[in-house]
């Protein structure tokens, strides 16, 4: 079978049949979505899994906008290295579908801001995001800005849409938690669900060890761990979140009945990831302005 036939519902964001499951135990947090929107995104993201022949469409987040929000969704695409690749998806709020005789998520495709381009971003936009992925951030310098006998340099325009991309890339990157052991390499070198995973008990989930970010690992021990042959049984093939900087940049919690338990960035405010032990059921969102804590590393001790 192929690897889309072996994806489970969790990974790091949230399937769409378990929004409301998810909502239920990353609301803790403070951040979660309403029912209208709840039942907006049932109907959008099915028609986006439906259109882009995905057999699972999560749901990532939301990015708070001054005038409308924007909603972001992804799928997973084979590749030929060991990740799947996601293909994220924007919507800027609910329209009314007559179809579904309701309100729905129209969401489009978002578009990779290219590394030349992010560069010019980096560091440069605090204001809060409007709603208009066509809004121009970076104007086209007029002729009066000129130097005398200078030729006129053309820069090149970017638009909200540009910096929401490289927003959502970041967050992810930095976020995106799934338990170790629920993922492995399996014989062709592809980073698959693993299917004996059976949750993590209460001791394991204690620490923060018992977590990794499901991306491309950048430590050199995971890389030379994933390039080994029997790879597939090492269960230390993705980076754990113990090792972010800055130290403490994660806040973990138990619930009271001792059997979910949540991890909060405090570098990116308003993402929860959650985990219901002795299962396989995880996730994580993000809810929030899409401005990164910079400040967290003077604020801890």
């Amino acid at each position: 079978s192929s690897l889309l036939e072996t994806l489970r519902c969790c990974t790091s964001g949230m399937e769409l049949a378990e929004l409301e499951y998810g909502f239920k135990h990353v609301s803790s947090s403070g951040h979660t979505l309403n029912v209208q929107e709840i039942a907006g995104l049932t109907v959008g993201l099915s028609k986006l899994k439906h259109n882009e022949k995905f057999r699972k469409i999560f749901f990532w987040g939301k990015i708070f906008g001054t005038t409308k929000d924007y909603y972001v969704a992804y799928g997973l695409r084979e590749s030929e290295f060991e990740f799947p690749v996601k293909k994220f998806f924007i919507a800027t709020g609910p329209q009314f579908d007559l179809k579904a005789a309701g309100e729905t998520f129209e969401f489009t495709e978002m578009m990779e801001i290219p590394a030349e381009d992010a560069e010019k971003l980096t560091n440069e936009i605090t204001t809060p995001f409007i709603g208009n992925p066509q809004q121009q951030l970076l104007p086209v310098p007029s002729d009066a800005e000129q130097e005398e006998g200078e030729p006129v340099k053309e820069e090149k325009k970017l638009f909200e849409s540009d910096r929401l991309s490289m927003t959502v890339m970041k967050i992810d990157r930095d976020t995106a938690v799934v338990p170790r052991g629920s993922q492995m390499l399996d014989d062709r070198h592809l980073i698959v669900p693993n299917k004996s995973f059976r949750g993590l008990t209460y001791d394991e989930a204690k620490s923060l060890e018992a977590f990794q970010h499901f991306r491309p690992p950048s430590d050199l021990p995971r890389l030379r761990a994933i390039a080994r042959d029997d790879a597939q049984f090492n269960p230390d093939c993705l980076d754990s979140i113990h090792r972010d900087t800055p130290k403490g940049c994660w806040a973990m919690r138990m619930d009271a009945s001792a059997s979910v338990v949540t991890l909060r960035s405090l570098l990116w405010m308003g993402y929860t990831s959650y985990h219901v032990l002795n299962t396989t059921f995880f996730g994580g969102v993000y809810i929030g302005d899409g401005q990164k804590n910079s400040e967290l590393p003077f604020i801890l001790p």
